[in-house]
């Protein structure tokens, strides 16, 4: 009589044999057109500083701080009557 698939044995073993030999065909053909390929070294920083500090250790003076903050206000969309930015929050959410 024909062939009966059983587990194990039969046509469904053939069949993930040639599954298995495909797959092992692709991988090598795959190691053999990537082989010549450059090699790439990449490198990954974790920056776990908070308090970035300036080169020489000392805070800016009170009229940089103050000219900075008058030219930062100035360009500024909006500021109230002490002088704190004001901004929009979530306009185009409803």
């Amino acid at each position: 009589m024909g062939d009966i698939d059983t587990p194990g044995t039969g046509m469904a073993e053939q069949g993930e044999d040639e599954v298995e030999l495909s797959a092992e065909e692709i991988i090598k053909s795959f190691v053999e057109a990537t082989k010549d390929m450059p090699s790439e070294v990449e490198t990954y920083y974790s920056h776990e500083v908070y308090n970035v500090l300036r080169p020489d250790g000392e805070p800016s003076s009170d009229e940089v701080r103050r000219d900075f903050r008058r030219r930062f206000l100035s360009i500024a969309p909006a500021v109230d009557e002490e002088g704190n930015l004001r901004v929009e929050v979530a306009r185009w959410t409803k």
